[in-house]
């Protein structure tokens, strides 16, 4: 455990009730004296009772340690709301995960969910596409572009992608591998998701029916600013150099 959830765990126990020292040391072997001293000095916890001791002492919290865990708390749900799991969990899995952590959302409806949301342009990494991946963009707006960036394999460009385009003139499509005597020397191999300016997937997960549905699949989708726009900036990049 480290020092700022041995503070936390502190601070929630004496926000039920007071505690002497010996029952504050027991919570955690990490906890010592010395910090304690350092919470009384910040103004976090303070001594109760007639013994002045600290070893021998009555503690409870202070307003101050009091609105140090309320605004720890709304950081936490802040950062569940700006980034959130997303798996891919086999069936013989799937239940038991998501009744114990409703946390994580499920590959195949997040990323169905970031598409629908999408109101100007998509970039997209994925190294490895099926036919699967229709059914995600098949009702994108033609308004909305769309940038894919992908692997060239060895027998040449993906033919489901190049069927799909006849179809969606606003997907466009480039590809980046290196072969040298029939060996590949690179490839794309990122899986990246970028909607807009507003969200973005980074994870395991290929556009195939078994990273969406079957596979342990892991990632996230994000709402932070500023990973978005350098994201954003790296794939223009790399788009424009092909």
């Amino acid at each position: 455990m480290n020092k700022e959830k041995v503070i936390t765990t502190i601070l929630e126990e004496l926000e039920r009730k007071s505690l002497a020292t010996e029952n504050i040391l027991s919570l955690n072997q990490e906890l010592n004296l010395d910090l304690l001293k350092n919470l009384e000095r910040v103004g976090f916890i303070k001594r109760i009772g007639s013994s002045q001791l600290i070893s021998s002492c009555n503690w409870e919290i202070t307003q101050e340690g009091k609105s140090f865990i309320k605004f720890k708390k709304k950081l936490e749900e802040d950062s569940k709301k700006i980034n959130r799991i997303v798996m891919t969990l086999p069936p013989s899995l799937q239940k038991r995960i998501l009744e114990k952590h409703p946390e994580v959302n499920l590959t195949d409806k997040s990323i169905k969910e970031l598409f629908s949301s999408t109101k100007e342009e998509l970039k997209i990494l994925s190294p490895y596409i099926d036919a699967s991946f229709i059914s995600y963009i098949q009702d994108i707006s033609s308004n909305i572009k769309i940038k894919l960036l992908t692997t060239l394999s060895k027998y040449g460009k993906n033919p489901v992608l190049e069927r799909l385009k006849q179809s969606k003139t606003n997907l466009e499509i480039k590809y980046l591998s290196e072969y040298k005597n029939n060996v590949q020397q690179f490839q794309v191999h990122a899986k990246v998701i970028i909607s807009d300016r507003r969200e973005i997937y980074i994870g395991s997960a290929n556009f195939k029916d078994t990273s969406m549905l079957y596979n342990l699949e892991s990632g996230i989708i994000s709402l932070d600013e500023q990973l978005i726009e350098s994201y954003r900036e790296i794939f223009d990049e790399i788009y424009s150099s092909l």
